[in-house]
């Protein structure tokens, strides 16, 4: 079950984002997480159901490339698959 499960600090370098976001995040309550002891927890389903909903489709700015946006689309794609491999195999 911990590896479907991701600390804050593991939510912040996949995302590549600051721990500080992810945990403004999780305190405004955007991203579902739970405690288990004294660290916060966020499951891979629930974070890709996430990106998937606050990923925003819009005009590229000049300065994203387009490395950059299949960078994401890659990152999205492994995250959604750790998703489903870990659904399988509970099964």
């Amino acid at each position: 079950m911990s590896a479907s499960m991701l600390t804050v600090d593991e939510v912040a370098a996949q995302l590549g984002v600051s721990k500080s976001s992810v945990e403004e995040w999780v305190r405004t309550k955007s991203l579902a997480s739970f405690k288990v002891g004294r660290l916060r927890k966020v499951s891979r389903e629930e974070l890709a159901r996430w990106v998937l909903a606050n990923t925003v489709r819009s005009r590229r700015p000049e300065w994203a490339t387009a490395e950059i946006e299949s960078e994401f689309l890659k990152l999205l794609r492994r995250l959604v698959d750790e998703v489903v491999e870990t659904r399988m195999k509970s099964l």
